[in-house]
């Protein structure tokens, strides 16, 4: 059979497709972002349309399956039978909070207390960012030929939610981020011939690619099997925000680094290692007499790494997916009632320098997850447990700045408050359900100028034996 031609007038960059990608095909993520203003929804529309037109116009691509491979169809001139991105406008004329009906927004809840960690239950705010008509499958949104971004707003008088949705094959957390930081500079004025984009054919990952791109026929069970013994004696998964107040963060930093150099030793750790530590402690330091192995994961953006060629030392603007996994040496699981968070924390701070200081390694996984995307290596062998965090941070949603878009009540300064992003509230569905993620998860979202809010997704007898240890999470919503 003769291969099938590209429509006309595109572009075809192919997806990158390593066996994670294979097996998160399917998923669609809505980025929800809270912005405390009322914004104006046409600025906001005709500015993402010039800049993606701009400068990322893969962000304007429709996604295909042809000859056996999963690609790109960008534009080569987009217009309005063939626009950039689509978008929807839910209008309101009163506050969000004139309903008392309406779900309250997980940073409202009052009398947070600044020296201990609190457990949010999560609002159902996902008709505030939901985009009406948008496909709700990858196989949906290649055979509508849809943008692969669809916005949506809904605006109330003190409150904007922007609700982004798009395939997760086209996006990680922080090729997002940088799509918005590029968004709101543009809005604030920026000189749109100032802002660094991504050319349409980008490729960093060009060098890791097989010659000849394999079947994308994968079983997508090959990750979930790995888990199911696991979730088979707590099958009721259920989410929450984790909010962890940064002056407590702070002092327990303080804390460990006084402990490390009274020994007399030169290593540190990082905020993000202790609030892991302290969060693994607080999910699994029930299991006291516990021997199993726990392996930990750690998803890490890897566009800073040395590792794309002699030229150039990082990708730069890369919105795709440039996810590595950090593996941290298996420990049993008791030792997570054994030790402090310092010493947790350290042991993943060991792992991390142990991964960034070997390019190698890196480039060998690169290879091996491009040629091989058939065959997904399982988090851990088979008696053995394991939990995978991620880390948005990078993406810094939390310091968007949307002022530029700002519609200001009458008699208000212009210049008086500026328009910042109040909570990240991230979605997740494959075909037609909300995902009930499987796996363990963390994932550390944003922070704001008190705390860091990350999301946890565990068995409800997990929730239940953290709540019988420790009397410090106060449950609120």
């Amino acid at each position: 059979m003769l291969p099938t031609p590209p429509p006309p007038g595109v572009h075809t960059p192919p997806i990158p497709i390593t066996a994670l990608d294979h097996v998160m095909r399917d998923i669609i993520v809505t980025n929800g972002l809270i912005v405390d203003a009322r914004l104006d929804a046409c600025k906001l529309e005709n500015t993402i349309t010039v800049l993606i037109e701009r400068k990322f116009p893969r962000a304007g691509a429709r996604i295909a399956f042809r000859n056996g491979v999963y690609e790109f169809q960008v534009p080569q001139k987009f217009s309005t039978d063939m626009p950039a991105v689509r978008f929807t406008v839910e209008n309101h004329v009163e506050a969000y909070s004139a309903d008392p009906s309406r779900p309250k927004l997980p940073v409202d809840l009052a009398e947070f207390s600044a020296s201990s960690p609190t457990i949010v239950n999560i609002p159902n705010l996902e008709p505030y960012f939901c985009c009406p008509g948008s496909p709700i499958t990858l196989a949906e949104w290649i055979e509508s030929k849809a943008p692969l971004m669809h916005v949506h707003f809904c605006v109330f008088n003190d409150l904007t939610f922007i609700g982004i949705t798009a395939p997760h094959v086209g996006f990680d957390g922080v090729g997002m981020g940088m799509m918005l930081q590029a968004w709101t500079r543009l809005l604030n004025g920026a000189d749109i011939d100032e802002i660094v984009g991504m050319d349409w054919d980008s490729e960093p990952f060009k060098s890791f690619l097989p010659r000849h791109s394999p079947a994308t026929a994968i079983p997508k069970s090959v990750f979930g099997n790995g888990q199911l013994w696991q979730a088979f004696g707590d099958p009721e998964q259920r989410h929450a925000f984790v909010r962890l107040p940064k002056q407590l963060l702070a002092d327990w930093k303080r804390q460990i680094m006084d402990e490390l150099q009274s020994r007399g030793s030169t290593e540190w750790v990082g905020t993000s290692d202790i609030l892991l530590a302290w969060w693994y402690k607080e999910t699994l330091g029930h299991r006291v007499n516990d021997t199993t192995p726990m392996h930990l994961l750690l998803l890490s953006d890897i566009r800073n790494q040395p590792i794309f060629g002699s030229a150039t030392e990082s990708i730069g603007q890369y919105i795709g997916n440039a996810i590595g996994f950090i593996p941290v040496r298996p420990i049993p699981m008791r030792v997570f009632n054994d030790w402090s968070v310092g010493q947790l924390a350290l042991h993943l701070r060991r792992a991390i320098n142990t991964y960034h200081a070997n390019p190698a390694r890196i480039q060998a996984g690169l290879h091996y997850a491009f040629a091989n995307p058939e065959k997904l290596r399982l988090p851990c062998p088979a008696g053995a447990e394991w939990k995978m965090s991620t880390n948005w941070l990078a993406a810094d949603f939390g310091g968007l700045d949307f002022s530029g878009a700002q519609i200001h009540p009458r008699g208000a300064q212009t210049n008086s408050t500026k328009a910042r992003v109040r909570f990240v509230y991230p979605t997740m569905t494959e075909g037609r359900k909300r995902l009930p993620i499987r796996e363990p998860s963390f994932k550390v979202l944003m922070e704001d100028e008190e705390a860091i809010w990350a999301i946890h997704g565990g068995g409800e007898k997990e929730w239940n034996n953290m709540r019988r240890r420790r009397n410090a999470l106060e449950t609120k919503l």
